[in-house]
């Protein structure tokens, strides 16, 4: 009786981790911040039968696309589906985006669970690894933010994205699994390069017999994605681009605000290559001081994959199937090479990189895998470099709000 309390109770121990980012932002999701997510304004357009948004310019929360004279986002437009019922209910400025971005976070960490249990790791040792990605990498911060355009695409592309795994993990269906992948590509677009390790995982499941059948589906219902976005950009823009080229925020045209670099080069070149190589690998923690010593900022472009979450060291000593472990790879190291090249790092953010939520799906996996496999000496170094990480995003935090 006493084992089954115990097993019970380890069960629903992730549970912590979804109430301990509740209780930090707390603030957040209590009050009506949907004037601060463009998503609403497109929200508020669709429902005005329009694809244009009508807002003064100055007064949008975020990059828009200008083409023929009228205002775009120039977002992928998933999110604006999820928040269409909520800004239809209440109107755009009244939706509390923050509260629906941390029920979103709430599935993450259930989904989370489920792929670790498909991926048998024990449930005391899920607890680590839930509190590792969701606390000890840029999870935290960009839940926190969720009420800006950015960081909520990102918790909802996040979300699809372990849906999609925890598919392929599962029963495989190829259909549902490509939806869901498919809608995490309409929230953020890197995440098409987590379908390499996803149709490695649904080959290989035994759930699905139908082989090519279930790849098929995947396919499908991914592609229909896909061309849904071509679509609807050349419905906003007249081309079947992003729209970037026509990018404007606050009314300042991106060859102004893009910095030298991004004047010369454009939104992808290697000139991008050594700022983002730095940030990405060796920045460490930087707070700046004024001449008073004393705190004024953090460094607004984040903190390194490396000295934020050191832990993901452990993901080089995952053992699973060698065909997995290289899809998995070359989905992160793909999704790398392209922020790598990108004009802009995440900027603003502070502490972590947000855009590594765009393979750290993946990553955790075989971050799991590899704490599955350790000795205890080096689990409890692990350990310790996920106590690290979550003290430095408290400190984050506490600095920052």
């Amino acid at each position: 009786m006493t084992t089954r309390i115990h097993d019970s109770i380890l069960r629903f121990s992730w549970v912590i981790i979804p109430t301990l980012l509740l209780f930090s932002m707390l603030g957040k999701v209590l009050v009506n911040n949907g004037s601060n997510n463009l998503y609403t304004y497109q929200a508020q357009a669709f429902l005005n039968g329009k694809l244009d948004i009508e807002e003064d310019i100055n007064n949008l929360p975020g990059e828009v696309a200008l083409s023929d004279g009228k205002f775009y986002n120039i977002f992928p437009p998933f999110p604006t589906i999820l928040l269409l019922p909520f800004v239809a209910a209440f109107g755009a400025a009244s939706v509390r985006v923050s509260l629906i971005a941390f029920i979103i976070g709430f599935l993450s960490c259930y989904l989370l669970y489920k792929i670790l249990k498909q991926i048998e790791v024990d449930s005391t040792l899920s607890l680590w690894i839930i509190a590792a990605f969701m606390l000890g990498t840029a999870y935290w911060q960009t839940l926190r933010h969720s009420d800006g355009v950015w960081m909520f695409a990102q918790i909802v592309s996040v979300c699809c994205i372990f849906l999609s795994i925890n598919e392929a993990y599962g029963k495989g269906r190829g259909a549902l699994a490509g939806l869901f992948l498919g809608l995490a590509f309409l929230s953020r677009q890197l995440s098409i390069y987590s379908s390499i390790f996803i149709v490695v995982i649904l080959w290989q499941n035994q759930n699905s017999q139908k082989k090519m059948s279930t790849l098929l589906s995947f396919s499908a219902f991914f592609g229909i994605c896909m061309l849904s976005y071509v679509a609807f950009n050349f419905a906003q823009f007249g081309e079947f681009g992003t729209g970037y080229s026509n990018m404007v925020v606050k009314g300042v045209r991106t060859e102004e605000f893009g910095g030298e670099l991004f004047q010369k080069y454009g939104l992808f070149n290697l000139a991008h290559l050594p700022f983002n190589a730095i940030y990405m690998f060796l920045q460490g923690f930087h707070v700046g001081f004024n001449e008073s010593k004393q705190i004024i900022t953090l460094d607004p472009y984040g903190t390194s994959l490396i000295a934020a979450s050191p832990f993901i060291f452990i993901s080089f000593f995952a053992k699973m199937e060698r065909t997995r472990l290289w899809a998995a790879w070359l989905s992160i190291t793909l999704a790398l090479i392209h922020m790598l090249l990108y004009f802009n790092n995440g900027f603003i953010q502070f502490n972590a990189q947000r855009f590594t939520l765009d393979f750290m799906p993946i990553m955790i996996i075989l971050i799991a895998l590899g704490l599955k496999n350790a000795s205890n000496d080096l689990l409890k170094l692990i350990k310790g470099a996920i106590i690290y990480s979550i003290i430095l995003n408290t400190i984050t935090l506490v600095l920052v709000g």
